[in-house]
């Protein structure tokens, strides 16, 4: 549904277009359960969104984030079987994630918004002069929501028709900032222990999320990305490093130990083992929890190695936190988009290493003992291979072009 001439919420943005990416009357599970709400946008002109806005829900919502996808996607979601309607909202089961990994193998892939929870959040404004490209002649023509509901508090079914998403547009590029979206993180792997642990009592634990060589090949394209702002966050991080290797890095393993733990979970390539290289810091701050601007140009570029170095406060914590108690390793950045040249595929690099693996405190010794305990744990590598298969069942979604 879109709407003309609206102003936001905040009072100071006025859109030409509005599209409503919302929930219809599909019935919610009191277990919870997670779905997938699509949604086309507009292809008459290029349009840049100015602004996003969210009716909050009355329901026990968890994870809401809106991702841009491809024409691509949208051609292997119908030919899966899922029923995409022409306008308005579509909703599609979404419990076993499946429209979404096939929507992520497909390119175009890029964050747009994540919901504000809890509702009272109220996100930061886009500023005056940036705006993200919409529809002819752009990446973004449609959109994808990971929409999660979690069980209800009185065990029944629900409904919550009319929460979501308002993209605010304007016509044609009228400010002179494009921008996207895009990040670094640390997977949380099933369980989030696996790679989100940090002992209790340090002042200063180091975990590190890699995108390797090839990674950043998958991933940044063109004459690379700029970096104008950038949110680090996840629970007890104090500071963040971002590191670059220029011209890559390499492995220290033989390919026949690497070809047993890479990754392809992503549509990039990762493994468990580290990459080495000469890892300069390119950008570090203890200014976490919010968006920030670089104190100096900031670029990632392809075929680059990167790390990104969280970097946790748990004194006063008598025990280990993990991912399962919040702890997380997230470098969301904005970047300033170039049509048809930087536009990221897909718009992230995550890291799946076991978090022993990337915990330079530890001796080598201690590290390779837990290591060991992980390689000959059954149910570990069960786990491991389940999700991180090589090669992946999604690859028959990548487009010949990529």
């Amino acid at each position: 549904m879109c709407r003309s001439e609206c102003e936001d919420n905040q009072g100071s943005v006025n859109a030409d277009t509005v599209v409503d990416v919302l929930f219809d009357n599909t019935t919610i599970p009191a277990a919870g359960t997670t779905f997938c709400v699509y949604h086309p946008l507009p292809t008459d002109d290029t349009y840049q969104a100015v602004n996003f806005t969210f009716t909050a829900s009355q329901q026990n919502i968890g994870i809401v984030m809106m991702f841009s996808i491809s024409d691509h996607a949208v051609e292997n979601l119908k030919a899966e079987g899922y029923t995409i309607k022409d306008s308005g909202s579509s909703v599609l089961d979404c419990s076993d994630f499946a429209p979404l990994m096939i929507s992520q193998w497909s390119d175009g892939y890029l964050l747009m918004q994540q919901a504000p929870n809890p509702p009272s959040y109220v996100p930061e404004p886009i500023p005056s002069d940036w705006g993200m490209l919409v529809g002819k002649n752009t990446s973004r023509k449609h959109v994808l929501v990971r929409w999660e509901y979690k069980a209800s508090s009185d065990g029944k079914d629900k409904h919550d028709e009319g929460t979501g998403f308002h993209i605010h547009l304007v016509r044609g590029t009228p400010r002179p900032v494009n921008f996207g979206e895009a990040k670094f993180a640390i997977s949380q792997a099933h369980p989030p222990s696996s790679t989100l642990t940090v002992p209790a009592g340090q002042a200063a634990w180091t975990l590190i999320s890699q995108c390797t060589t090839q990674g950043s090949k998958d991933v940044w394209k063109g004459t690379g990305v700029e970096i104008l702002q950038a949110h680090a966050f996840g629970g007890w991080l104090s500071k963040f490093r971002l590191l670059e290797s220029k011209g890559g890095g390499k492995f220290a393993e033989s390919e026949n130990e690497l070809a047993q733990l890479e990754s392809c979970r992503f549509p990039h390539y990762a493994n468990q083992y580290l990459e080495e290289g000469e890892f300069e810091e390119i950008w570090a701050s203890d200014q976490v929890g919010s968006f920030i601007t670089p104190p100096t140009t900031v670029r990632i570029k392809r075929g680059n190695s990167y790390r990104l170095e969280c970097i946790y406060d748990t004194q006063n914590e008598t025990k280990d936190v993990t991912g399962e108690d919040g702890l997380n390793c997230q470098f969301q950045f904005y970047y300033r988009e170039i049509p048809n040249d930087n536009e990221p595929y897909p718009g992230f690099c995550m890291d799946v290493g076991q978090w022993f693996l990337r915990s330079p405190q530890l001796s080598p010794s201690k590290r390779d003992q837990m290591f060991k305990e992980w390689r000959h744990n059954p149910k570990e590598q069960l786990e491991y291979k389940m999700f991180n298969r090589c090669p992946s069942d999604n690859e028959k979604y990548m487009p010949s072009s990529i």
